[in-house]
Formats: C-alpha cells, structure tokens, sequence
C-alpha cells in the first residue's frame, strides 16, 4: 500500500481537513462581490479570535500575517467590487497595483507560519477557523489566492510569482499535464493522475516511481 501523509491524521483531523476542503470549493463558486464579502467576513473573525497575534504595529505596519488580515483582504475586497468602511488600508498596499498586490498575497501567505489547529486535538465538530482558510496553502486551495488570480490573472509562467510556482511545482508532482498555474478544485480530486500511472504499472508487472 503507497504511504499517505493521511495515515499520520487523527479521523479528528482528517474530518476537519474534508470540511475545509468542502467550504474552499464552496468559496470558489462565489461571485466576485460574494467572495470579496466573505473574505472581509473571515479576515474580521480572525482578528476578532486572535487579537494578540493580529494586532498592528506603529503606524500600522507589522508582519506579512498581521498586513495579510489588515490590509491585504480589504484591498481585495475593494478590487472585487466590495465597499469596505471604517478600514485603514496602508498605503503601500492600496496603491499597489495588481500585479504587485498578487505578490503581497503569495508572501503573506507562504510566510504565514503560526496555525491555530497544528498540535490542537479538540477540533471535533469545531467551527472552521478563520486563520486557517485565508492561509491555507495556494497548492490545496487557498481563498485568498483564487480571488487574486480574478483581478491579476496569471497568464504565463514566472518563477517569482509565489502562488503559480507553489501550485505548478505540486500539480506537476500530481501528475498533471500541462501543470496547473492556478489552483481548481479538479487539482485535488482523486486519485491523482500520478497514482493513476502507479497503479497502471503495478498491474503490468512494472516498478512505479515514487509520486505525491
């Protein structure tokens, strides 16, 4: 039997992780507005449950994490035709264009670090948190990241671009060909075409190279 990181998951966890993945296919579905408000909604619940870790610096300024929830989802709400009030954006992020806010969203998210549930046993019937879908890794489908690839369209591949690298390099390993540039919930649906050819390989009598 192939070795699966889901072998290591408590059935906790492994219920969690198909809720997350069930609301992230969801949110895909949005319309531009509709996504742009849930995306206000989830950044305003996560500063609300972390007031600690999401709170600003001087002049507004912080970390990747504390701009992504402050200043990154409200400007994208504002791109995707949202009204945002009573929000100060920093300017550097207001005035960036899409292109650059695209790249704000692929450093905020790879360097996210801290996740609420790492280590946190208790997540049985447990709400989905906030932090972990505006975070989650672009590869698997992150929020974030799909309404960014609507106002900045990734059109070819660039080695700078944190979000079309993370998702190509994974989606190559998984076997797809041409690689994704941009997550779809097709991307996680199994079996991936690299087990496909594994198994295919087994039953002619071949040895299998080794795949995500």
């Amino acid at each position: 039997m192939a070795f699966s990181i889901s072998n290591l998951l408590t059935p906790e966890h492994r219920e969690y992780i198909a809720r997350m993945n069930e609301r992230i296919a969801e949110l895909y579905r949005f319309d531009d507005l509709a996504l742009g408000q849930e995306l206000l909604k989830l950044a305003s619940e996560a500063r609300t449950l972390y007031p600690e870790r999401l709170a600003k610096g001087d002049q507004g300024h912080g970390t990747y994490t504390t701009s992504l929830f402050w200043d990154v989802v409200p400007e994208i709400a504002k791109r995707l035709g949202v009204t945002v009030l009573g929000q100060t954006i920093r300017e550097d992020v207001r005035n960036a264009s899409d292109h650059e806010l695209r790249n704000w969203v692929g450093q905020c998210i790879a360097n996210a670090g801290w996740s609420p549930i790492t280590g946190n046993h208790n997540i049985k019937d447990q709400p989905l948190c906030p932090w972990e879908l505006l975070t989650h890794e672009a590869c698997n489908g992150n929020p974030l990241a799909f309404a960014i690839d609507r106002i900045a369209p990734v059109v070819e591949f660039d080695r700078n671009d944190v979000l079309a690298r993370s998702i190509r390099e994974v989606s190559s390993v998984r076997g797809f060909e041409p690689p994704f540039l941009k997550w779809a919930p097709e991307m996680d649906v199994k079996p991936y075409p690299s087990e496909v050819a594994r198994l295919e390989a087994v039953a002619e009598g071949q040895t299998p190279s080794f795949g995500m």
